[in-house]
């Protein structure tokens, strides 16, 4: 990734304006944009999603001849995501609530005992962010006592807190676990992401929120999901050989294509794939994050194109495992390809997988992106 899409913060400087007019932006950002403005969202709302400018995502939505609405004029409703925080006794919520405003979610409604039972079945909130307590020293964690005078009801225990989200689960609405060290992560299930992270780690926890709020906004795509047998679906084919020939007709591949290129073929193996917003300025160490039906939680990304060697590769490597261990987040995945087409199967950093695009094409067409996945963890070090 160019290091000057995040070195500044004057927009008109990034090298390349995206818009849906673009090639490189059909069915991306700005076809995204357009979608959902003309589903109701606001330029605001979009802005504080994306990480973009009001003025960026202005200029997207003219440029694309879309006729923007008056200020005030009446949206769909629905635009508007809402969010309901459920937490464990003694967790302080608020750089929670902080974190999921600067992402757009403005309506949120936290609960913490029993007495909030009644609500939280009559509500269907957009999404559920449940935050664990740490545990005590016994590795459980105490029931709350009733405070007299206070509340007839306890607060949330742990398992108070797991056993709610699972009802949320099993309505399909979409729910992040924050689970502090050293608890363990829940299994993964469908419809449920883990941040693990404390709770006080403010750049980690808007982090797992950014990603996870922004996959909720991103309208659906049609993808090659897997078809229960751990292989994809037989239109994944066309499309790998399409980037195929691609990377065999480019002698150079340039950083930024190469990037859109990776992160489109993610997303239709049927990963909700979100781009490093420009709130996080300079070299990061990743493109982008995305989660996955199987995984327990969000997958940092890296794509890197060129005349690269091993020295290079392994910069890359310890830069991503850096920004892995700094935001909290378990695994890693770099894709690459060297213009000479060689290969560095030797590379190997803990909990990053390394592959070289044309090695993950041929394993995508025996296997699901999950199955890929799994398959390279037993390759690396813990």
């Amino acid at each position: 990734m160019p290091e000057s899409r995040h070195a500044h913060s004057n927009e008109s400087q990034l090298p390349r304006t995206v818009s849906a007019h673009d090639d490189s932006g059909k069915g991306g950002l700005g076809a995204d944009l357009v979608k959902r403005y003309t589903s109701g969202e606001s330029i605001r709302a979009l802005a504080a999603s994306t990480g973009r400018s009001y003025g960026f995502i202005h200029r997207v939505l003219t440029e694309s001849g879309v006729q923007l609405r008056q200020r005030g004029a009446r949206r769909e409703r629905g635009s508007r995501l809402s969010a309901t925080v459920i937490a464990a006794a003694g967790v302080d919520i608020r750089a929670v609530q902080s974190a999921l405003r600067s992402v757009g979610v403005t309506e949120q409604r936290a609960l913490r005992s029993h007495l909030s039972d009644d609500a939280l079945a009559e509500r269907k909130p957009g999404a559920v962010v449940g935050i664990l307590g740490p545990p005590s020293k016994g590795g459980d964690q105490p029931r709350p006592e009733v405070r007299p005078g206070l509340s007839k009801s306890p607060e949330f225990t742990n398992e108070d807190v797991m056993l709610r989200l699972g009802r949320f689960v099993e309505r399909g609405i979409p729910v992040l676990v924050v689970a502090p060290p050293p608890l363990a992560a829940p299994a993964a299930v469908a419809s449920l992401v883990v941040a693990p992270c404390p709770v006080d780690d403010v750049p980690a926890l808007k982090l797992h929120l950014w990603a996870f709020i922004a996959t909720l906004r991103r309208p659906q795509p049609r993808t090659t999901r897997s078809t229960g047998s751990g292989r994809p679906r037989d239109g994944a084919t066309e499309s790998f050989d399409k980037v195929s020939r691609w990377l065999a007709s480019n002698a150079v591949v340039s950083g930024s294509r190469f990037e859109d290129v990776v992160l489109s073929l993610l997303r239709e193996q049927g990963a909700d794939v979100v781009q490093t917003p420009d709130f996080m300025r300079g070299d990061v160490g990743y493109d982008a994050a995305f989660s996955l039906t199987g995984l327990p939680e969000i997958v940092l990304v890296q794509a890197k194109s060129g005349d690269l060697d091993r020295q290079k590769l392994t910069w890359f490597g310890r830069r991503l495992h850096k920004s892995m261990l700094e935001r909290n987040v378990g695994l890693g995945l770099l894709v690459y390809h060297d213009d000479s087409g060689r290969r560095f199967p030797e590379f190997s950093f803990p909990s990053v997988i390394s592959i070289e695009i044309q090695d993950l094409l041929h394993r995508l067409r025996s296997h699901d992106l999950r199955r890929v996945i799994a398959d390279q963890l037993t390759e690396v070090p813990e």
